[in-house]
């Protein structure tokens, strides 16, 4: 194992323990997605290994939510959540 993977675990399992710290709830978090989403969501200690737009979309929807919910709100009541993934990918 390189040098660069190992720091990426550790890395992995500092944000996955501070989500957890912050109450954050996976199996909560993955309920509001599709059950084709479902499958490929991978949310853990690893879950940035490889790209992973869903969990990314999850955990910073958490993040903003719990920085200051009013603001998310106003800031993204028109885009949030995407429903248009080619408009998104724009």
């Amino acid at each position: 194992m390189t040098t660069s993977t190992l720091q990426q675990k550790e890395n992995g399992q500092y944000l996955w323990f501070a989500l957890l710290g912050l109450g954050f709830q996976p199996d909560a978090a993955a309920s509001g997605l599709s059950k084709a989403n479902i499958k490929h969501l991978n949310l853990g200690p690893n879950m940035f290994d490889k790209p992973n737009k869903d969990a990314f979309y999850i955990v910073t929807v958490y993040l903003l939510k719990k920085l200051n919910p009013t603001r998310f709100h106003e800031a993204y009541r028109n885009c949030w959540p995407v429903l248009n993934h080619k408009a998104d990918a724009e």
